[in-house]
């Protein structure tokens, strides 16, 4: 039988083990639910290949760096390999498609992770995740115990949740809230309460912006006035004014439902999600997000908190491929 499409006989291959979604081509790609079986062994794979071998199969030589840059979004781990960067040890890079890089090493197919690292991409990201979560250079200690970790098999992800959980880091996100929402220093005391409700758990270091636009302090920054008050809150969130019509609404609905409620009405608005969503392309990726990413994103903080963003993102191939060139 021949499929054909205006006329003109299209291909239609067919395939055993699509690892959860078709290739696409003539026909768009699809997602395979049936794929990922028990008795098909081909879903996950796993292949072992040295550095070395890997330098000579490609034609790069000696390989200082290997990483995915790009993929289709289909599926887990961002889908089908794109883009692949290969730097030598002599700093020259190559990029490779992931299907050139399937058929030069004999992998099962081009969806794929490369989960080995050498040392100095390993200890690019330990570099990087400190300048862009503690703003500081590694420490020596630091950066020996958790490049070891992470050549051990700890995940990026990892990484992030410690940084982020530590006193560190909790400490210059409250400073951060104060300089930022109410314009001035710590009173004596406020970072070190704040860091115990964070350890507790009755806040994450993410509440604590959100607790300060409920004060009276801030209400009386804006103005004293509902309609100064919500143009504010637009200001901060969206980084845009608020229209006549939203600073009309949500200024009436400040005596009906009350100030804190008002907050999380605008704060956490998919607009405002996508918002926040895009600071993080720009802290950790150093780019504007795309729209695809920032609408994605957006909905994964409304569901699961500014910390699944913050590891998400962090934890990506992107992340890791610029660590290497920022660190090199």
């Amino acid at each position: 039988m021949i499929r054909v499409r205006d006329g003109v006989a299209v291909r239609t291959e067919f395939s055993s083990s699509t690892g959860g979604w078709t290739v696409g081509g003539d026909f768009p790609a699809v997602e395979d639910v049936g794929d990922a079986t028990a008795s098909n062994p081909y879903h996950n794979w796993t292949t072992s290949i040295d550095l070395a071998a890997v330098g000579t199969a490609l034609g790069t030589g000696p390989i200082s760096s290997i990483v995915v840059t790009g993929r289709n979004g289909l599926g887990a781990d961002g889908g089908r390999v794109t883009s692949v960067k290969v730097v030598s040890t002599t700093g020259g890079a190559t990029t490779f498609t992931g299907d050139q890089v399937r058929i030069a090493l004999g992998l099962n197919s081009d969806w794929f992770v490369i989960s080995g690292q050498t040392p100095a991409q390993i200890q690019a990201v330990v570099k990087a995740m400190y300048a862009d979560l503690l703003l500081r250079d590694v420490d020596p200690a630091g950066l020996a115990s958790w490049s070891g970790m992470l050549a051990a098999g700890a995940s990026q992800a990892a990484l992030v949740n410690s940084l982020t959980g530590s006193d560190e880091y909790i400490n210059l996100r409250v400073r951060q809230a104060y300089e930022e929402v109410l314009g001035r220093e710590p009173e004596p005391g406020g970072v070190e309460g704040w860091r115990q409700e964070i350890v507790a758990g009755r806040a994450t270091v993410d509440d604590v912006k959100r607790r300060f636009y409920d004060t009276q302090e801030y209400y009386n920054i804006s103005g004293g006035t509902p309609a100064g008050y919500v143009a504010l809150l637009y200001q901060t969130a969206f980084e845009r004014a608020g229209s006549p019509a939203e600073v009309a609404y949500w200024s009436g609905q400040i005596p009906v439902i009350g100030r804190g409620a008002v907050v999380d009405g605008i704060w956490m608005s998919l607009e405002a999600a996508k918002y926040r969503a895009g600071k993080y392309y720009v802290t950790f990726l150093k780019r504007s997000a795309d729209q695809g990413g920032q609408d994605y994103w957006g909905h994964v903080l409304l569901a699961s908190g500014e910390g699944a963003v913050r590891t998400g993102i962090a934890g990506s191939d992107e992340y890791r491929a610029l660590a290497v060139t920022r660190f090199p």
